[in-house]
């Protein structure tokens, strides 16, 4: 009995400290978020992360670039990205655990299916940003299951400053990301900035509907 006690106790005593360790990951996720804590071995291509340029002073717009974060060391995206650049393992982690988690709200479905014909779509984002990790997958969810074209989203990650070289940010007024702008005949109609105030989806109907 007294070893099968001190099993039970030594069972228990495990349990609680791996609780307690859990705790403490998912607290230091939520604090560090911006500078990705993450125990991922990023590797790309066969191009150690060391070996990424880093994105001071950089001025190659080349499309889905890849460079060394200057304030974590973790790769990001910098420039304009098509959503194929999702595909990399440094950011398909994140991007398809909330892409296949996201319960889409069907309900709405039909009505942005109809009036998001004609409009144009632009997304401001940081691969370190937590918010733009949340939202932008969840974003291209509800754009795959109303058909919407993916090469008509123009997609601009930044870095940590909210900057990238070139002028692909003049005018936007970008202040919080991720930003979410949509178009209809060159013409703003609104934007998501950083989270919805309600859902994506009842959020995109209201920028949509709004000027009809």
């Amino acid at each position: 009995m007294g070893n099968r006690f001190k099993i039970k106790f030594f069972l228990a005593w495990l349990n609680m400290l791996i609780k307690i360790l859990l705790f403490f990951l998912f607290a230091a996720g939520l604090l560090f978020g911006k500078s990705d804590f993450s125990v991922v071995k990023f590797q790309q291509n066969n191009i150690i992360l060391n070996n990424l340029p880093s994105d001071s002073g950089s001025t190659d717009t080349t499309l889905n670039k890849i460079v060394k974060d200057s304030y974590s060391g973790m790769p990001m995206l910098i420039g304009n990205c098509s959503g194929g650049a999702f595909k990399d393992t440094s950011f398909n982690w994140w991007w398809k655990s909330e892409y296949n988690f996201y319960d889409i709200d069907s309900s709405s479905l039909k009505d942005i299916e109809n009036d998001i014909k004609g409009v144009d779509v632009k997304i401001v984002m940081g691969t370190w940003c937590s918010d733009s990790r949340r939202e932008v997958p969840r974003f291209f969810k509800i754009l795959d299951a109303v058909n919407y074209p993916s090469d008509k989203v123009e997609i601009i990650c930044v870095d940590e400053d909210k900057k990238v070289r070139g002028n692909e940010l003049k005018d936007l007024k970008i202040e919080l990301i991720p930003t979410i702008i949509f178009y209809k005949d060159g013409n703003e109609l609104g934007r998501i900035i950083e989270s919805p105030h309600e859902t994506l989806e009842k959020d995109i109907i209201k920028i949509l509907t709004a000027h009809s």
